[in-house]
């Protein structure tokens, strides 16, 4: 069984006039028109301190053989609490060991120049890769 269309022009006669037909529609916005979407604001990358340049570097002497990566000439500005929030973040997202040197670097187990770098421009910081 078909179903029965309602003609949307109005002016049929089981459904009366269309109870439209009435709206004037002389205040609204034409739909050729778009409407103007409000700007977008760009968003801003949050500035990064300047910490000063630090020097990243691989060493294996004295350690049998095994590498690790050592930053150093920290600015004497770096107090240690800094210098060790700074190596629990690098020992947790690498995933390895580290300790805070006498001299006041940062000493975290195997090779990872990059990553460490990485991070180090992330938080601010100038690394240079020193050494071999």
């Amino acid at each position: 069984m078909k179903k029965k269309r309602v003609p949307m022009e109005g002016g049929d006669a089981e459904w009366g006039d269309s109870p439209f037909a009435a709206i004037d529609s002389s205040g609204l916005a034409s739909p050729a028109k778009p409407i103007p979407k409000p700007a977008r604001e760009k968003p801003t990358a949050p500035k990064v301190p300047n910490l000063g340049r630090v020097e990243v570097r691989r060493e294996t002497s004295g350690r049998a053989g095994k590498a690790v990566t050592t930053i150093r000439e920290f600015r004497a500005g770096t107090s240690k609490a800094q210098r060790n929030d700074l190596l629990r973040e690098l020992k947790k997202g690498l995933a390895v060991g580290g300790f805070l040197r006498s001299d006041g670097g940062l000493e975290v187990q195997g090779d990872h120049r990059e990553r460490v770098t990485a991070v180090l421009v992330e938080k601010g910081y100038q690394p240079v890769q020193a050494g071999g």
